[in-house]
């Protein structure tokens, strides 16, 4: 099936596209490519490279130049990419003791990878110097020459006049995400790419190398999937010095592509091959260099001795395989070097073909370590027999992800991709008893601070399954409802987390379940102020609440190649949407623990660097003899020389760390003793003002109790002298007096007792009289002595609410109570000698109790 030409460009005005591949390598031939594409409306694009840099020897269609940058001991650069290319570099470098920042790239990796590099391989970032940082001094690097060459080719007002409106497209590879492009996108800005705004951050666009590598194959005319209605897939295997990035794809009828599997990336690259060959030679550079390359690009017979020449035809030492200064390493020996980095390509390779969507009919190798004979065939005969044809393009492999970049950004041919793991939300879910799964974490149920309902915290929230193929439109969201006590309080969603799930659970529930398979991704912040709350009543635990909720969704789109968000609210039965933004924590980069000898593994691998070259020196030199064993012994002096250097810091740290934790430990031990003393004198000063404060109350409380006692025993007094003299009177009269006088007089009798009862009432209702109120203790003696005439406890303990309430019927009661028996005591204690009068007083006593 013949490709369709590439769509002519269908925009208003001119613009420059730029395209920055920014490789990464352990040594110093990875390099990145700088491509260009002029859009003029209504006219084709072309897609043409930058192929001249400042101190560049060579000028032509090779433009890869070293991913390198020398800072002096100000953190200034000296030299970027093709400047270290320079003979003398490593010189000048060593006398002026500058910091090389090589391989950075890797330092912006996601942690998460499975398949990251060792941290032993990967050289430290300059001192005083964050990933960001030193990518932005080599975007500003890159733009500076693109500037200069295009403005020589073209002339200087073409540049000036398209300046404010360049496109940027960076590759990354396919293991990379948001966090690492923020990070890139803000080294663009720091640079100036593009200013720090809403259309200047629009500028900047990604592309995976997986994606860009599909784009280089399909503008070649490459074979893929010629039959359309086979439902088969491609694998892409770009093949790289750093990494090793797969990705699987089927093509449509409209030659369009789509994902059939999740792009996986691999840190297996070529570099890797050489690191494992430098290992081999003990870290000696100039072999590990040499076999980099001359050796490690022609092998490709493991029965064939492979010669390394490295030092002057005169040295030989039978007894190391070295016979005119070239070492000899057997093919089997060379072999093993690249075996780990052919194995990963098969099982990744045969991992695509079980998880992909579609079955694979083909893979297409590209990428600079693609261009291996030996990887090439051990991989083909792998895979061949599965049924799968592996193939690989004739020339510019090296060129696939830097010219798949600027295709992408023209007129991208893949419109759906698949998701990488499962995304969602943490919140809280409402119980349902019923639910069997929220049986099982009854432990975990909380009550909701604002609706007072049962729920359970820790539920995620599933925004986009994993493995799930997402177009460039399609929207995936999910409705929320927010509630607050006080309207005031919608202002921002500001906090709302989007986390990614990683484990096997196909269907994940439950954050608590698996917290170690968690990661945040990002934090989706808008503005949800226009969004009017509307007051709802919740009842829960008996309680009634006035709240207030708003409802939205959270609307994420994951076709592109950046994570887009947005936040949808209905206003009048209408849905309106509102921009959100997409925040990650940090740039994304790696911060590598180096241990006690980090510094040294970093002067060693520097040492390395340096001695790339070695080869162009020695020629120069008078005294060719022994050239090699002075380089050698030179080289392990210097190691050995910053290796006790190390030992001697480290012994120092140690000593400082000692000493620190010992006066750590004594701070926090007086601090403690401190503390409790403070504590101690605290508690006694507060007990001692307490036990004054009730020894002042208590002998107030005891002043006027002994107040009121007297003034109630004065009153008892008087009021007994006066019922005695009334009595007496009475018996007196009563023995002179008939009967009809006797009971007109027992009538006054029943009055005064009444009256009496009356004026005791209002005696102890008075305010001086309230504040003495019988104590429980005096209590129980009161209920004694009027049980004693027929009074419960009951209404004696009655007796005393009323009085305090002012109600005094029930005390006037009492008191009359008592008088009448004490008249009765009064009276039979004068007729005890006469049984008649005895019973005539006790018929007079029955009416008088009657009468009362």
């Amino acid at each position: 099936m013949a490709v369709p030409p590439r769509p002519k460009y269908q925009g208003t005005s001119r613009k420059l596209l730029l395209a920055f591949d920014i490789g990464a390598a352990f040594i110093k031939l990875t390099s990145q490519c700088v491509q260009r594409s002029i859009l003029n409306p209504g006219e084709v694009p072309e897609i043409q490279p930058v192929t001249r840099f400042p101190s560049q020897e060579h000028v032509g269609d090779d433009s890869r130049i070293p991913t390198v940058i020398y800072y002096n001991k100000d953190g200034k650069p000296c030299a970027i990419g093709a400047e270290t290319l320079k003979d003398g570099i490593e010189t000048d470098a060593e006398e002026n003791n500058w910091s090389k920042a090589y391989w950075f790239k890797v330092h912006l990796g996601p942690k998460t990878i499975a398949t990251m590099a060792s941290c032993d391989e990967i050289p430290p970032l300059p001192p005083n110097k964050t990933v960001v940082q030193v990518f932005t001094d080599y975007m500003r690097y890159l733009q500076q020459c693109a500037k200069d060459y295009i403005s020589q080719t073209h002339g200087p007002s073409f540049w000036e006049s398209l300046e404010d409106e360049i496109l940027y497209v960076l590759t990354h590879p396919n293991g990379w995400e948001g966090p690492q492009q923020a990070a890139m996108r803000s080294a663009a800005i720091l640079a100036g790419l593009v200013p720090d705004t809403v259309e200047g951050r629009s500028r900047v666009s990604f592309v995976t190398e997986g994606e860009a590598t599909l784009h280089f194959c399909f503008s070649k005319g490459l074979t893929i999937n010629a039959n359309t209605n086979d439902r088969s897939g491609v694998l892409i295997v770009d093949a790289g010095r750093g990494t090793i990035d797969v990705t699987a794809y089927r093509k449509l009828s409209d030659h369009n592509f789509e994902e059939i599997s999740i792009p996986k990336c691999y840190f297996q690259g070529s570099a890797h091959v050489t690191s494992r060959a430098g290992r081999y030679f003990d870290d000696v550079p100039v072999l590990k260099t040499r076999f980099d390359q001359h050796t490690r690009h022609v092998f490709h017979r493991d029965d064939e001795p492979q010669r390394i020449q490295f030092a002057s035809v005169r040295e030989r030492d039978p007894a190391f395989n070295i016979r005119a200064g070239r070492l000899t390493v057997p093919g089997s020996v060379v072999a093993t070097f690249f075996l780990p980095s052919v194995s990963c390509i098969i099982e990744a390779i045969i991992l695509e073909r079980r998880t992909a969507h579609l079955p694979i009919e083909s893979v297409f190798m590209v990428g600079e370590f693609s261009a291996s004979n030996w990887l090439f065939e051990k991989v083909r005969d792998a895979i061949q027999p599965l049924g799968i044809g592996v193939f690989r393009p004739e020339d510019h492999i090296n060129e696939a992800i830097i010219h798949g970049a600027v295709s992408f950004l023209i007129s991208t041919v893949v419109n759906s991709r698949v998701s990488r793991r499962s995304y969602g939300a943490i919140c809280c879910q409402r119980y349902n008893a019923n639910d069997f799964n929220h049986q099982q974490k009854t432990d975990q149920v909380k009550f909701h601070s604002i609706t007072g309902e049962r729920v359970l915290p820790g539920s995620f929230s599933v925004i986009l399954p994993k493995d799930i193929r997402v177009t460039e439109t399609a929207e995936y969201r999910r409705s929320y409802r927010m509630f607050k006590l006080n309207p005031e309080d919608f202002n921002a969603l500001d906090d709302e987390v989007i986390f990614s799930y990683r484990g096997a659970n196909p269907n994940p529930e439950c954050f608590m379940d698996e917290p170690d398979q968690y990661t945040v991704e990002c934090t989706v912040k808008a503005d949800i102020s226009m969004v009017k709350p509307e007051q709802s009543i919740s009842y829960a635990n008996g309680r009634v609440r006035v709240l207030y909720q708003i409802d939205f969704d959270i609307v994420l789109l994951f076709g592109l190649t950046e994570l887009k968000a947005q936040i949808a609210y209905m206003d009048n039965g209408v849905e309106k949407r509102g921009p959100a933004t997409v925040l990650y924590d940090n740039d994304g980069s790696i911060v590598w623990d180096q241990g006690p000898m980090g510094t040294m593994e970093s002067q060693k691998i520097a040492i390395e660097k340096i001695s790339g070259g070695i080869d162009r020196l020695v020629p120069e030199k008078e005294d060719l003899e022994g050239t090699w064993i002075v380089q050698e012994t030179d080289l392990k002096k210097i190691i050995r020389r910053q290796g006790v250097t190390i030992d001697k810091r480290n012994a120092e740290i140690q000593d400082l760390k000692a000493e620190y934790k010992e006066e750590s430990s004594r701070r926090m031990e007086l601090g403690i003793r401190v503390q409790a003393l403070e504590k101690a004198q605290r508690e006694a000063t507060e007990g001692a003002d307490r036990e004054r404060m009730q020894l002042k109350e208590l002998k107030r409380e005891f002043a006027d109790m002994q107040q009121h006692a007297h003034t109630a025993t004065r009153l008892l007094k008087t009021r007994t002298e006066e019922l005695l003299t009334a009595a007496q009177a009475f018996l007196t009269t009563a023995d002179e007096c008939s009967g009809a006088d006797f009971s007109k007089m027992v009538a006054q009798l029943n009055d005064d007792i009444h009256h009496c009862g009356f004026l005791m009432a209002e005696a102890v209702t008075e305010p001086d009289a309230l504040e003495d109120i019988p104590e429980e203790g005096i209590m129980k003696t009161v209920i004694k002595d009027l049980s004693d005439i027929g009074w419960t406890e009951g209404q004696i303990r009655h007796l005393r609410s009323g009085i305090l309430e002012q109600d005094t019927i029930l005390f006037e009661a009492m008191a009359q109570s008592i008088l009448v028996h004490w008249c009765y005591y009064i009276v039979s204690s004068f007729c005890y000698d006469s049984r008649t009068m005895d019973r005539y007083f006790q018929e007079l006593w029955d009416g008088i109790v009657t009468s009362s």
